[in-house]
Order: C-alpha cells, then sequence, then structure tokens
C-alpha cells in the first residue's frame, strides 16, 4: 500500500479435490427446437450439426438425453443414457428424422428437462432454439427458470439470424449459464 492510496493483494483459489470428483461426469439434455419457424434458413439442420458437436465432446461417463419440441416435448431415449458411440449414434438418427412444424411453446420441454435433475450429478440444459415463443410465454419462462432444480444450469444456443436474443441471452444468465449465437456458417465445434 503506498501512501495516500487504497491498498491491493492478490489471492489465489484453487478447488479441493472433492470439487473434482464431482465434475467428473455431467448429465446432459439437448432441448432442439423444431417448430416451423426452424425451417428458415436452415436453422434446423444448424441445430442438429451442434448438437452432434456437442455429442462428440461429451466422455462415455457423462450421460445424455435428446428432446425435441414444438408445442409440447417429444423423447429420444426416455431417460439418461451413457455418452457411448452407440448412443451418440442413436441420438443423431433420432434426430434427423426431425422436420420443422408447428408452432413454438418452450416451457413444458423446459419442464421435461427438469425431471432428469438428480443430487448426486450436475444437470446442463442445452436449448437450441431461435427463442421465437409466444410472447405471453416470456414471463412464465423466467420464472420456471428460478424454480430450476438445485446444481442445473441451462445454456442457450441462438440459432440463425432471425433469434429472440434478449429472451435467451437472460434464459440462461439467470440460470448461471452461458449464451452463444450461431448462423450455418458458424464454426459448430468451436461453440459445443
Amino acid at each position: 500500500k503506498s501512501a495516500g492510496e487504497d491498498g491491493f493483494f492478490c489471492l489465489t483459489l484453487t478447488a479441493g479435490q472433492d470439487v473434482a470428483k464431482q465434475q467428473d461426469s455431467m448429465d446432459y439434455v439437448f432441448v432442439v427446437d423444431v417448430s416451423g419457424s426452424m425451417a428458415d434458413e436452415g436453422k434446423l439442420l444448424a441445430s442438429k450439426d451442434s448438437v452432434a458437436a456437442f455429442l462428440n465432446e461429451l466422455s462415455e461417463t457423462d450421460r445424455f438425453e435428446v428432446m425435441t419440441f414444438n408445442i409440447r416435448p417429444y423423447l429420444a431415449f426416455n431417460q439418461l443414457q451413457l455418452a457411448t458411440v452407440a448412443n451418440k449414434q442413436r441420438a443423431l438418427e433420432y434426430l434427423s428424422r426431425q422436420e420443422a412444424r408447428g408452432g413454438t411453446i418452450l416451457q413444458p420441454a423446459i419442464a421435461t428437462a427438469y425431471k432428469y435433475a438428480s443430487g448426486d450429478r450436475p444437470l446442463n440444459v442445452v436449448i437450441l432454439s431461435d427463442g421465437l415463443t409466444e410472447q405471453q410465454e416470456r414471463q412464465g419462462l423466467l420464472q420456471q427458470i428460478q424454480s430450476r432444480p438445485s446444481s442445473t444450469r441451462v445454456f442457450c444456443i441462438g440459432v440463425g439470424n432471425d433469434v429472440n436474443r434478449p429472451l435467451l441471452e437472460q434464459l440462461a444468465e439467470d440460470s448461471g449459464g452461458l449464451s452463444a449465437f450461431l448462423s450455418p456458417s458458424d464454426n459448430f465445434t468451436r461453440q459445443a
């Protein structure tokens, strides 16, 4: 501390071994918007490619589920699966059959994703959407994020050029997650 000035110091914190053990493996629910607006600008294809890049990054001790939604959620497995090569392939086959159609209601999909939360492993809900939901749904979504299970974070990937960026950013930020935005020309692996 110099005379007449505020002092300063450097502090380094290191997580203990108990934190490292908790982070060995995680659970993921990939929530993919398949509503009609996702047909524009190749948004659905970009989402499918992004999920493939995410799945590629998972270790075999991680568990995952793939869910698509428009006005209601549709599950690939109906339970968390270990991230084996075979299960990743089954998820990609499920996604390859998806077509964009219908309206967009995100709340039931998030509620379904929350059912996968357990006390012993972190749950990461990764939403891939343009965020173009019904306007009256916004307040309910924000309340739903606030009442999420403990150790659950929501990550939002805004897909395409026409996205509801403020909504997706707030959903991610309010849950301790991150948001990112991509167009079909972006690097999906980097985002994952």
